[in-house]
């Protein structure tokens, strides 16, 4: 079960060096190769976002966007949560009620898209 209790209310962005850029780049050149035929959707999911700098967020995905862009590969970064009743037992983990807000926001991200 989820226990909001256990969530760290600190978190560290992965610093973005040319070994993580690899790694993204790697995996992206692996799903392109197994589903060629694929539009790929790059989801920065909804975080818990309490305690990090906004400024080195937006910082961090506005390089992370552009270097995703330029695989041809679309680019959704998620609102972040509000509080800790959506989230299970991390900053990134929804629980049912996250979930849920979740999956709507990329229903409607989805069919703007159109």
């Amino acid at each position: 079960g989820c226990d909001t209790a256990s969530i760290r209310d600190t978190w560290f962005l992965q610093e973005i060096n040319s070994t993580s850029i690899n790694w993204v780049n790697g995996q992206i050149s692996s799903i392109k190769s197994i589903f060629p035929n694929a539009q790929i959707y790059f989801v920065l999911p909804s975080t818990l976002g309490e305690n990090y700098s906004e400024a080195e967020f937006s910082k961090f995905t506005k390089f992370l966007r552009q270097e995703i862009i330029k695989q041809s590969v679309f680019f959704i970064e998620q609102t972040p949560f509000s509080d800790r009743s959506v989230l299970c037992d991390g900053a990134h983990h929804a629980n049912r009620i996250g979930r849920e807000i979740r999956t709507r926001e990329l229903i409607t991200i989805f069919k703007n898209m159109e």
